[in-house]
This record gives C-alpha cells, structure tokens and sequence, in this order.
C-alpha cells in the first residue's frame, strides 16, 4: 500500500493480506497526508512528487510480483507536471500484465452524453478530469469506479469480485518479431465488452529459428478448440 503527498510511501510490503494489517497500513497511509503543513514537509514539498510519476513507479515494483497484479489509485484524476507520461506508463504495464484501475469522487468520473434533440440522456463519456486516466484503465484491462463514502465498501468488494472473475487465456505462441502487439478478445455469439489485462510474450531465440536442427512448430498443426471448449483437431486423442 501506498500514500502520495509530496512524496511516494509505502506503508505495508511482504505482509499477509489480513483486515489488521490493511487497517494498519490504512492509518499509516491517511498520516501522511498532512506531511506537508509544517516546516518539514514545506521542504520536502518542493521536490514534490505527481500521481503519473507515482504511478509509474508503483507499476514497475508491482511487475515484480508473482500472480496477479492490479493497481487500485484513488485519485480525483489531476496530474501536475509527471516527467513520465501517460503513454510510457500504459506500454509498461501492457508489458508486465499489470492492470490498473481507479476511484474517482462520484460526479467526476463520467458526464452524460445527450442527445442534441431530445435531450435525453443516451451515453456517458470520461470527464476531462480523467480522460487520460480512464485509458490509461482501460489500455491495461481495469476500469474507472466512483465511490462516493457510502459506497466505497460495496465498490471495493465488486473490484474484488471482477478481478476473481477473471479469466487466465492461454494460446499458442506466435511467430512475432519483437515489439508493441495489441490483443484482441472476442466470444463468438457473445457481445461482452473485454479488456484484456498483458499482451507480453516470450519470444523465440533469433538463433534456435535459424539452427537447421531446430524444427519450428507448424502452424496448421494447432488444434481447433470446438464451440464448447473440446479439441476438435483430426489427430486429437
């Protein structure tokens, strides 16, 4: 867990995941944040730290980690002048499968689209508070929620829940060079809206493929996976 003022804390590492040690770390995290209202903090304030910054560096450790690895920021989505951008902070946690996600106050998140004759409300759209933010959730394979004081324990268990509900997709490794790769995600018959959170790769060794004694995999030998799951390829067992 972590608490940004001026400065980047982090509050609780390496510790079992208990109500104790969250509540521990909880009140660690909310004493920060008046570190810089006495002469102290004003100096430490000067070299001051931003929500892009922070959250790049939290992206990086997190990517570290073993299992799955997802970032909750409360934030109300401003950024003050970050040296890192948004973009750099997608593409390393597109890389390291790390999926981001965001509270945001209620109110500040979304705005209504309307439609210009009517007026009826037929769409919400990122507010530019957190336009850059949301893609940044969205480029990861997280969302943005708003939380209002009321709300913020049954948001906290529905961002649980999807991050439990997700699914782990396997597929054969394709022949790739090195590089940015999007992945795509689609159910046949199905209209889902996914977010696919890590698109990384291993890639094959440059010498093994050139190596007359290495023989590659042939693509058409893959298996054909059936409406309900079943490998339907001719040599299947």
């Amino acid at each position: 867990m972590y608490a940004l003022n001026c400065q980047l804390v982090r509050t609780v590492a390496d510790e079992p995941t208990t109500p104790a040690v969250l509540e521990k770390s909880v009140t660690l995290a909310l004493s920060t944040l008046n570190g810089g209202d006495n002469e102290h903090g004003k100096e430490r304030c000067r070299e001051r730290w931003n929500l892009l910054d922070a959250v790049s560096a939290i992206t990086r450790n997190l990517a570290e980690q073993p299992a799955r690895r997802v970032i909750l920021v409360f934030t109300g989505g401003l950024d003050e002048g970050s040296k890192t951008t948004w973009g750099s902070v997608s593409q390393v946690a597109q890389a390291r499968g790390v999926a981001i996600f965001a509270s945001v106050p209620a109110g500040k998140g979304v705005a209504p689209v309307q439609n210009t004759l009517s007026g009826a409300i037929v769409g919400w759209r990122p507010t530019a508070a957190v336009k850059e933010l949301n893609s940044l959730c969205e480029t990861t394979g997280g969302i943005i929620l708003e939380t209002s004081s009321s709300s913020l324990d049954a948001q906290l268990r529905e961002l649980v829940s999807l991050v439990r509900a997700r699914y782990i997709l396997e597929f054969p490794r394709p022949a790739a060079g090195a590089g940015m790769h999007n992945l795509d995600v689609s159910i046949e018959n199905v209209s889902a809206f996914i977010r696919p959170a890590g698109s990384s790769f291993p890639l094959r060794d440059p010498a093994l493929k050139n190596d007359p004694n290495t023989i590659l995999p042939d693509p058409s030998a893959a298996p054909v996976v059936g409406p309900k799951g079943r490998d339907e390829s001719k040599n299947s067992q």
